[in-house]
């Protein structure tokens, strides 16, 4: 995470906090991205820790 956040300039805990993220199904990333999704993750929900579930169906009611 050190590397990861030394290369983006970035902190620690920024990359701590988003790294969940990586974790989500794919269609809601790029759903998110052109505007099609309802992807309802705020910053904050990172910030709390949320937990994102290993199962992709359950990304849906997130």
């Amino acid at each position: 995470m050190r590397e990861i956040a030394a290369n983006a300039d970035v902190s620690e805990r920024d990359v701590a906090q988003l790294l969940p993220l990586a974790l989500l199904k794919p269609e809601l990333i790029e759903g998110s991205l052109d505007g099609t999704g309802n992807l309802s993750i705020t910053g904050s929900d990172l910030a709390r820790g949320l937990a994102i579930p290993s199962k992709w169906e359950a990304h849906e009611t997130m």
